[in-house]
């Protein structure tokens, strides 16, 4: 309040059950990432509950999560920034203009089928890849050499 934030903004979360929390997170108008270790799972539900979340990209891992997410749900050209500078432009340019917000918010609904939430698809994926690692490590005596695999 010292701030000049209403008491009724600020709302403090009791524990529950994950799709109770993935329904609540939505109440929110934006997820402003931490810049120096991003959100990650916390982040990730964010978005699925519907939320969007503004994150700066950065060069180490702990940094780059956020990329990944709003890279998935294609929302990196508008809510991943490259400088705390731009990040607080931004911020309060998507805090004057709601409307932006709620476009976002629209991609968002349909962000529960996208690569990211798909966890069928991933593991199709994964066990396909790890067939061909193993079948590329038993076949390596064929080629006499080491073969370096990107994932």
């Amino acid at each position: 309040m010292a701030r000049g934030v209403k008491k009724d903004r600020i709302r403090f979360a009791k524990r529950v059950d994950k799709r109770s929390h993935l329904q609540r997170v939505g109440i929110a108008d934006l997820f402003l990432d931490s810049f120096f270790y991003g959100a990650h799972s916390t982040a990730t539900d964010s978005l699925r509950g519907g939320l969007p979340v503004l994150s700066v990209a950065g060069d180490a891992f702990a940094r780059r999560v956020g990329i990944t997410l709003l890279e998935n749900m294609g929302l990196g050209n508008s809510l991943l920034v490259n400088s705390m500078k731009e990040f607080g432009e931004v911020a309060a340019d998507l805090a004057a203009n709601n409307s932006i917000l709620s476009k976002i918010r629209t991609q968002l609904v349909g962000g529960w089928s996208s690569g990211l939430f798909n966890t069928q698809q991933y593991t199709r994926d994964f066990e396909r890849m790890a067939k061909l690692m193993h079948e590329i490590y038993c076949n390596r005596w064929k080629t006499h050499r080491y073969m370096h695999i990107v994932v």
